[in-house]
C-alpha cells in the first residue's frame, strides 16, 4: 500500500514541478507598433520594454532573426539592431520608403519572426 502511495505521490510531482519560474522574462512594451511608411529614406522605430533577471543570473547574449513580410520581401533592415540593456530600448527596426505590409516572418514566411535574448549563471 505504501508503495502505491508514493508512486502517486511521484506521478503528481511530475505533474506539478515542470510549471517552475524562468530566471528570464523579456516584457515589450508595445509588441504591435505601426509605423507610417516614409516617402523617402527610413525611419528607425524603438521598441522599449524590460528585461527581468533572477537573482545569480546575468544578460549573456541576445539575436534575432531577419524580417520578412508574407509576400517574400526583406525588410531594408534586414536584422533589428539589439541593444544590449535590460530596461528602455531593447531593439530597433529600420524601415525605408520601399518596405510595405507586416515583417513579422522569418525567412520560411510561415514562421514568427523571434527575438532571443538568454542568461547565464554568474
Amino acid at each position: 500500500m505504501a508503495s502505491k502511495f508514493f508512486s502517486l505521490l511521484a506521478l503528481a510531482a511530475t505533474v506539478i514541478v515542470p510549471a517552475t519560474s524562468q530566471a528570464i522574462i523579456v516584457t515589450i512594451d508595445n509588441p504591435n507598433q505601426t509605423v507610417a511608411r516614409v516617402s523617402s529614406g527610413f525611419v528607425d522605430v524603438a521598441y522599449t520594454g524590460t528585461i527581468s533577471i533572477a537573482d545569480g543570473y546575468q544578460l549573456s547574449i541576445g539575436s534575432a532573426n531577419s524580417l520578412w513580410n508574407g509576400s517574400g520581401d526583406l525588410i531594408a533592415g534586414v536584422f533589428p539592431n539589439l541593444e544590449f540593456g535590460v530596461g528602455g530600448v531593447l531593439f530597433t527596426v529600420r524601415y525605408d520608403s520601399s518596405d510595405f505590409g507586416l515583417y513579422a516572418y522569418q525567412s520560411d514566411l510561415v514562421s514568427p519572426a523571434r527575438f532571443n535574448f538568454a542568461e547565464c549563471p554568474i
